[in-house]
């Protein structure tokens, strides 16, 4: 049997089959250990998609804008794949990109974007130095709501604290058109303990600097080069996952990818927060050699199929 996107089932291998064969040169294949060879796209510098900007506020006076690209899906019923951006991270990053590629060639749409103060969201009223947690919410929300509007439904990709913010603008609306939530080194709650640890290891000039300085550009041992903003630390903890909260409406599969050589978000904080989900189909995978950034060979080979798992679970629905 043949899928509408080009899956093409024999015995007990699946094979990715190209739209064109013209495309095959787009592809690298990757086998798989559940016997699935899953064409993972190369990124394609040529034909980018256009970026475009969503103003935040009642006008364009305000100058409060979101930089974003956007893959059209075919069609109302099929899903659009939304890549929030973790602390510091823009729209440029492999996996966001790869996503992008793969929609392009199989009509699922996808959108990715930069948080106000970063990227080519970057104006004059958007710096980082204005930035707090709640913005970077609000750029989510009107992401979400505005950019794949109803009743479109999403699959919601994140990482590190793109998922903390992922969860915290989410609507009750939004969430319930969630089909299904890949999250990547999840990190939540995480702003003031780090900023702690941070203000710890700083000398004394860096501390003081990091009183007084809105952005503070500085090297921890650690966590290597960082950028402390003051304004955000003041507004994350309004934003805290509380221990009691359960998103019930995201009532979808749910996958946590995570590192073990973590050094931003331990362990332990994906099986924290995979119960409080109310969903009932969560899983996490642990890859041993992976680290924050989760962006190796392996890494991106685990993630792809990760995305497209839940795809096709909610085609063949």
């Amino acid at each position: 049997t043949q899928s509408t996107w080009g899956v093409e089932k024999k015995s007990s291998v699946m094979l990715s089959v190209l739209p064109k064969s013209s495309l095959f040169k787009n592809y690298s294949m990757i086998q798989c250990k559940r016997l699935f060879c899953v064409a993972v796209p190369k990124i394609q510098e040529q034909s980018p998609i256009k970026t475009e900007f969503l103003y935040i506020g009642d006008s364009r006076e305000c100058d409060r804008r979101i930089a974003y690209n956007k893959v059209e899906p075919a069609n109302e019923k099929t899903p659009t794949i939304v890549c929030v951006p973790g602390y510091m991270a823009n729209k440029e990053g492999k996996k966001a990109r790869t996503l992008e590629e793969f929609s392009r060639l199989t009509g699922y749409g996808c959108v990715r974007f930069d948080h106000e103060g970063l990227g080519e969201s970057l104006s004059a009223e958007s710096r980082l130095s204005n930035v707090h947690f709640g913005d970077w919410v609000e750029d989510t929300r009107n992401v979400l709501e505005r950019l794949v509007p109803p009743p479109s439904p999403i699959l919601l990709v994140a990482s590190s604290m793109g998922v903390w913010i992922a969860l915290k603008s989410s609507s009750p609306e939004s969430l319930k058109r969630v089909i299904g939530a890949v999250f990547v080194s999840s990190a939540m709650n995480c702003y003031e303990s780090h900023s702690k640890e941070i203000f710890e290891d700083a000398t004394p000039e860096m501390k003081e600097r990091m009183k007084t300085e809105l952005v503070t550009r500085l090297v921890t041992r650690r966590f290597g080069e960082v950028v402390y903003l003051k304004k955000f630390r003041e507004s994350a903890h309004h934003y805290h996952i509380e221990n009691q909260e359960r998103f019930p409406e995201l009532d979808c599969p749910v996958r946590f990818l995570h590192g073990m050589r973590e050094a931003m978000a331990p362990i332990e904080w994906p099986m924290k927060y995979a119960k409080q989900l109310k969903a009932k189909d969560v899983e996490i995978l642990f890859r041993k050699t992976s680290n924050h950034d989760y962006k190796s060979d392996e890494d991106m080979q685990t993630f792809f199929n990760t995305c497209k798992d839940l795809l096709d679970r909610h085609q063949n629905c």
